[in-house]
């Protein structure tokens, strides 16, 4: 079976953890993902993630995208930022994410570009939340001061 993901047509798999435990591997580096992180696999790469024997429970949903110049953004994110995120429910990116996956399934834009527009709002609320995790706000707000002092 031929599944794509060459380094050609690369994917994108975005999984996120309601409950339980489990954990994400990529390389030579290791995360524990708990309730409300998520991680982004680049298909291919060097990734595994599995259900450690010890847990209980691990409850998660994964949404796979196949747009090009999304893949393009996040890989270019994720490789700035890292896979692992936590989203809290208060972040504007969780409710981008239920919107998202009830425009996947219950599509009923009016035109062909609306679930697209949908879409295109979760990639700038994702790249929003991984920049202001590597560079937060208190930091960035000091900068200035520090620089022309």
């Amino acid at each position: 079976m031929k599944r794509g993901g060459g380094a050609e047509n690369p994917y994108l798999v975005f999984q996120y953890t309601l409950e339980g435990s489990g954990v994400y591997e990529l390389e030579n580096y290791s995360w524990t993902l708990n309730s409300n992180d998520a991680f982004f696999a680049v298909i291919p790469s060097a990734h595994r993630y599995f259900f450690p024997e010890e847990e209980e429970t691990w409850t998660y949903f994964w949404i796979v995208f196949h747009h090009p110049y999304l893949v393009r953004r996040v890989k270019k994110r994720v490789e700035m930022c890292g896979p692992v995120l936590t989203l809290e429910e208060e972040d504007p990116l969780s409710a981008k994410t239920i919107e998202l996956i009830a425009g996947i399934i219950n599509p009923s834009k009016a035109d062909e570009f609306g679930f697209e527009g949908v879409l295109f709002d979760w990639l700038v609320g994702y790249e929003r939340l991984a920049k202001h995790s590597v560079y937060p706000e208190a930091q960035r707000t000091q900068l200035l001061p520090k620089t022309r002092a």
